[in-house]
């Protein structure tokens, strides 16, 4: 953590030219593209703050729009993959249904995913403060299968309630929340509120929860990228009221890609400390063999 922490002081601004020729300003939207490729998938404003790294564009609001703008030419223009950019906010709510058995017996055979989690030691969980860091970090868990919750700012009570029915009934499970949010006195009182939360509706006081960012660490080492918190103190689920100093640093100043090594890197860690060997490596052995079987099933269904 220390060697990732020293890396990224040097996520500061860049001195920013007022004026640039045709010239300098495709340098600058080969550089965003670029930037966009690195970071993928990630949001808008994940790409922005990589923008004022870069020094493409000055810490404003002007400089966000530029960024949101010119995103949206290059994704028009074919530069930049749709999908690079994430947008959970909208979704199709459509019913599930396939053209034949066959059809529908080919879809899971070629999407078939078993659990590494065979043994129900360990229940790994990912919830962040916003929906479009959870985009960034969703191809963690679908790699590891660990499902993401995303609060979208606030604590919903059933949101809550309906996780912590699941860890009341597992109590010999392990579970383990890992949680992206902002590090400013909102985003502190959120986290504060989601811990209690989970500890009452579950009546449980041994669910581990590790914030992997904006930590405090990380927070001083974007100080560069943070903005005037809206103030200067904060309070925990029990009133405790605590000072907070400093920029406010938002969860998608931290570069997408690194964020999700660092959830992926997390979740290895404590499926080794509590399998003792590496369940993803077996388990991908073993989902290929299965998938076989179900593909010689397809081979042989008739129409």
């Amino acid at each position: 953590m220390a060697a990732q922490v020293q890396e990224l002081v040097s996520y500061a601004p860049r001195h920013i030219r007022v004026r640039a020729d045709r010239a300098a300003m495709e340098m600058r939207r080969q550089t965003l593209i670029e930037i966009a490729r690195e970071a993928a998938p990630a949001s808008v404003r994940n790409i922005y703050y990589r923008a004022v790294v870069a020094g493409l564009v000055e810490k404003t609001r002007n400089g966000y729009l530029k960024v949101q703008r010119a995103i949206l030419e290059l994704r028009r223009d074919g530069e930049i993959p749709w999908n690079w950019v994430v947008d959970t906010g909208r979704r199709v709510i459509r019913p599930d249904t396939n053209f034949s058995a066959r059809d529908e017996l080919s879809w899971i055979a070629e999407n078939y995913r078993r659990t590494p989690w065979q043994l129900g030691l360990i229940r790994i969980e990912i919830w962040t403060e916003s929906d479009s860091v959870a985009g960034q970090i969703k191809p963690v868990g679908d790699e590891y299968d660990v499902p993401i919750y995303p609060m979208k700012g606030q604590v919903s009570e059933t949101f809550v309630k309906d996780a912590a029915d699941y860890y009341l009934a597992s109590r010999s499970l392990r579970i383990v929340v890992l949680y992206a949010g902002d590090f400013d006195p909102a985003g502190l009182e959120i986290e504060s509120q989601l811990q209690a939360k989970i500890a009452t509706y579950s009546g449980r006081d041994d669910v581990d929860f590790l914030r992997l960012g904006v930590t405090a660490e990380q927070a001083a080492a974007f100080q560069a990228l943070g903005t005037k918190p809206k103030k200067r103190s904060w309070r925990t689920a029990s009133g405790e009221e605590m000072s907070f100093s400093g920029q406010a640093i938002e969860c998608e100043a931290m570069p997408a890609d690194r964020l999700r090594a660092l959830f992926a890197q997390t979740i290895e860690d404590l499926a080794v400390e509590a399998y003792g060997y590496d369940i993803f490596a077996e388990n991908k052995m073993i989902e290929l063999t299965e998938r076989s079987k179900l593909q010689e099933l397809v081979a042989g269904w008739s129409k």
